[in-house]
């Protein structure tokens, strides 16, 4: 008699779509989610590119990240010594048999990880398909629209590891120089998987079954929330308003050393400004229709092919306010300042 498979459930993120948060919820959740017959993993390796929650990325990095390329840009990136790079790679050997040996021991049939790197790298998913083989696998992707996925992109990868120095309109011409397609993964997964076993949702409440993520995700799993699963008190990695973000973009091009930099972004985040603008109010009508122009057809095409509707997003118009913000440069001179105070330069 054949053995039954098991179920592989794989959230791949996409990154700036409330990964961090599902990932905390799942997290948070492991307990009820065994108890309904799911395994959230534990997760050994913890260190600066990782988190425990994320408990599909060592899995995805060691599989997906072929001669370690995109280690060695985030390790360039942090300027990790050599001896820490050579510890990290055998740590990621090691907790990737960690985690690969718990989804095999497990009585449960259902395996839940996550992981935003699947999104990010698509290019040997047929060695994670050989890899794990004696499994039914699902992968499931949210993303957002285009306008509103580069604005949050543009923040991420200022106060993050990319340390982005570009201001906004620079920042978004270089993107649409580059002909960057965020969604152009989902070929990869349905050529290797079928489009049967991906799961794509729109990052909408209106679209969210009970008009929550968590449920969404839950439905996605076959289950239904009940008084056993606890909520986050608040959202995982927050947007910070555009005036936080120019300021941590600013101190990124000081000619001060990394320590020194991160200790200066890190009381950036907390600087309190009169207004607090949110990045999208600060594009202009320009700006929005050349992003719209060049990701409109590419979203049209995935909702068709894999959600079978003609409009992926409910919400998809934004109109150019180009608000005032409350930074000038004598604000950043004076600010500034203060950091550099505070860090004893």
């Amino acid at each position: 008699m054949a053995k039954t498979k098991k179920n592989l459930f794989i959230h791949g993120g996409y990154p700036k779509c409330a990964s961090t948060s599902l990932q905390d919820f799942l997290f948070l959740n492991k307990e009820p989610l065994q108890n309904k017959g799911f395994l959230y993993p534990a997760f050994e390796n913890k260190n600066i590119l990782t988190h425990e929650r994320t408990n599909g990325f060592d899995i995805s990095l060691f599989i997906l990240n072929d001669n370690n390329e995109y280690l060695n840009k985030r390790f360039d990136t942090l300027n990790f010594p050599e001896q820490e790079r050579k510890k990290y790679i055998k740590n990621l050997e090691n907790s990737f048999s960690y985690t690969k040996q718990q989804i095999n021991d497990s009585n449960l049939n259902n395996i839940v990880l996550s992981s935003e790197f699947f999104s990010v790298n698509s290019s040997n998913i047929l060695k994670f398909k050989n890899e794990f083989k004696e499994f039914n696998i699902k992968f499931i992707f949210y993303i957002r629209t285009p306008v509103s996925f580069i604005c949050s992109a543009f923040q991420q990868n200022a106060k993050g590891a990319l340390r982005n120095t570009l201001p906004l309109d620079e920042y978004i011409d270089k993107d649409l120089e580059l002909n960057i397609n965020y969604f152009e993964k989902f070929d990869d997964y349905i050529e290797v998987f079928g489009k049967e076993n991906i799961i794509l949702r729109p990052l909408e409440n209106e679209q969210f079954k009970n008009g929550c993520i968590y449920s969404d995700f839950l439905n996605i799993l076959g289950l239904e929330p009940d008084e056993s699963f606890s909520l986050l008190k608040r959202n995982s990695n927050e947007s910070s308003s555009f005036e936080v973000t120019e300021l941590i973009r600013l101190i990124n091009r000081l000619p001060y050393d990394m320590e020194i930099k991160n200790k200066m972004r890190k009381l950036a985040l907390n600087v309190q400004f009169q207004n607090n603008t949110k990045i999208i109010d600060t594009l202009t009508e320009e700006q929005i229709q050349k992003i719209k122009n060049k990701y409109d057809p590419i979203i049209s095409k995935y909702a068709k092919e894999l959600l079978n509707q003609d409009k992926m997003f409910l919400n998809d118009k934004y109109e150019a306010k180009v608000s005032k913000t409350a930074l000038n440069n004598q604000d950043i001179e004076d600010i500034l300042k203060t950091l550099t105070l505070k860090i004893n330069i």
